[in-house]
């Protein structure tokens, strides 16, 4: 079974030759990957460039975008590319596989032969390499109950229930089954929720997904220059979370799940992160960004509960 590991770059090449080493130290040898470059700053492709030039494997193909394309077509662009392979992750350009991972999700693939994708445990990793922490992660990590055999089965609405107090799922992660992807699996329409949506409709098909937590298989890095952050600090994030929980609540009251639908329109795990974060910046003294969080979650949730009432 060939897994096909591709890559969406857009900047910080700084983390790249990690990545790519991360493929090369791999257990399992019948993987092939491609760096998919969609930067615009051409500094940061040469040094892309440069960095899969210097590695010189044999497995590991360049590609540079002839225009940007943005993330979700991006990560489209990789995904179909992987079809040839039976197994394709979206390994992100500044993290780092664990060397066990692709025998992991080939075991998993194995074993699971009807599941649509596979993800997995996660270690959460600084600008340094070094363990990190965040109140989001160690949250979703309260979320999970591992059965005896360390698969953790999403089924369905079962899966979708799972995932509403908080997507544990952790997007680069997740490993998926060639055959079953559409031409254009994640929405365009995003920034943020690509993958939380693509969870959700997937779920909601009545498909399954298998979570391998016997041991970390992914390093998953948390910086100041990366896509969570900046959109935590524009708040694009936030909207996005609230428009798609808004949109999963009407899609299971179509399908009758009642209660479902009015915890997910709660959108618990939102608030939290709101309040974290807001307490984050006033602590750091970053208060412009107190005021941002405290003002969004006033507006979004204090003030449409009062017009409900």
């Amino acid at each position: 079974m060939t897994i096909f590991l591709a890559v969406p770059y857009f900047k910080n090449s700084k983390y790249l030759e990690e990545t790519l080493n991360s493929i090369i130290s791999q257990t399992y040898a019948d993987w092939q990957a491609c760096v998919f470059d969609d930067s615009i700053d051409p500094v940061e492709a040469s040094a892309a460039e440069q960095t899969v030039l210097k590695l010189a494997h044999p497995k590991i193909s360049y590609q540079k975008n002839a225009a940007n394309l943005g993330m979700a077509a991006n990560w489209n662009q990789g995904l179909l590319s992987g079809r040839k392979s039976e197994l394709v992750t979206l390994l992100h350009a500044d993290d780092r596989l664990m060397p066990e991972y692709a025998q992991a999700m080939v075991a998993a693939a194995s074993r699971y032969p009807d599941a649509r994708a596979f993800f997995c445990r996660t270690r959460i990793i600084d600008d340094h390499g070094a363990p990190s922490f965040s109140f989001t992660d160690w949250y979703k990590k309260t979320l999970t109950r591992i059965p005896a055999n360390g698969y953790l089965e999403l089924d369905g609405i079962d899966g979708v229930r799972m995932l509403i107090p908080g997507n544990f799922v952790f997007c680069p992660t997740l490993c998926f089954r060639s055959r079953d992807l559409a031409d254009a699996p994640f929405s365009v329409s995003f920034k943020m929720v690509l993958d939380f949506d693509w969870i959700l409709r997937t779920l909601s098909s009545g498909a399954r997904l298998i979570g391998i937590y016997s041991m970390p298989l992914y390093e998953y890095r948390r910086h100041t220059n990366n896509a969570t952050n900046e959109l935590n600090q524009s708040l694009v994030r936030f909207h996005e979370e609230s428009a798609l929980y808004d949109a999963l609540g009407c899609e299971l009251e179509k399908l009758g799940h009642f209660e479902l639908a009015k915890e997910a329109k709660k959108k618990r795990i939102i608030q939290y992160n709101l309040w974290f974060l807001a307490l984050k910046s006033f602590v750091t003294l970053h208060w412009g960004m107190t005021q941002r969080y405290l003002s969004f979650w006033s507006k979004n949730f204090i003030a449409r509960a009062n017009l409900r009432s």
